[in-house]
């Protein structure tokens, strides 16, 4: 008698509380497993290099936790402006909650001359020029400082604390 009492007791509370929010929804199915989530990175940081005999942009982000991962770092290029899009893909629902970064190196397409160049990378943009050395090589203005080298920790930039 008395697991029947709590049942209905437990029964009416609920129906109150449901009653008293109207916003929350109602499921009409039963959840799946976890979906698949795809979307861009947060890129934090895109700096431009000139690395094994080409420009290359190295870009920082935040790939998420241990279900997300890299899907893809494809660029456009429109003369001077090189567009890069970092995505990712998410699975599952139970993740480790450590944050996974993003240290990728991006070889840019196409042939590089002495002049000003425009990179973005999702939301964050870098501008450089490449003058011509005395020797005949290229080199970066402003100078982005030494090659990134692994392990990758991130770097403060010269205006504030690291991103």
């Amino acid at each position: 008698m008395k697991a029947c009492g709590l049942l209905a007791f437990i029964v009416l509370a609920s129906a109150a509380c449901a009653s008293s929010d109207a916003s929350l929804p109602i499921p009409d199915a039963p959840s799946g497993p976890g979906g698949v989530v795809e979307g861009n990175v947060n890129v934090t940081r895109v700096r431009a290099f000139i690395k094994d005999g080409r420009v290359q942009a190295f870009v920082e982000g935040e790939l998420g936790d241990g279900c997300t991962s890299l899907k893809g770092v494809n660029q456009r290029r429109s003369q001077n402006a090189i567009e890069i899009t970092v995505t990712f893909r998410r699975q599952g629902e139970v993740c480790t909650m450590i944050m996974q970064y993003l240290n990728e190196w991006v070889a840019l397409d196409g042939p590089f001359e002495p002049g000003t160049y425009t990179v973005r990378a999702n939301a964050r943009v870098v501008q450089f020029r490449l003058l011509r050395t005395p020797d005949g090589s290229l080199r970066v203005d402003p100078d982005p400082g030494p090659l990134p080298q692994q392990p990758y920790l991130p770097m403060p930039d010269r205006d504030g604390p690291p991103r």
